[in-house]
């Protein structure tokens, strides 16, 4: 659940946990809040406003789906460009 990962997070750096900021960082990370803020500020972040906004980055919020979104060619140039990070983080095996 977010609030435990927040938690261990926090506790991992060292940080002091303020329960007030913390609720507040566990709302704005649900999925429907990540959606709507998306659609919301599309035009005014750099990185997607020349962006088709009818394809979204925060589609389905479920672990792993950009396998399903890439093709062979766009896997593979992704494996090659971040393979390394993926496989340190335990995204891939």
């Amino acid at each position: 659940d977010a609030e435990r990962e927040f938690r261990r997070v926090l506790s991992f750096v060292g940080l002091s946990i303020d329960e007030s900021a913390l609720s507040s960082a566990v709302e704005a990370s649900r999925f429907e809040n990540m959606q709507r803020q998306e659609r919301k500020q599309h035009d005014q972040l750099d990185v997607l406003r020349d962006s088709d906004a009818s394809k979204r980055f925060i589609r389905k919020g479920k672990s792993g789906d950009w396998r399903e979104e890439f093709g062979d060619q766009q896997h593979d140039r992704f494996i090659d460009s971040h393979g390394d990070a993926l496989f340190r983080l335990d995204y891939i095996s």
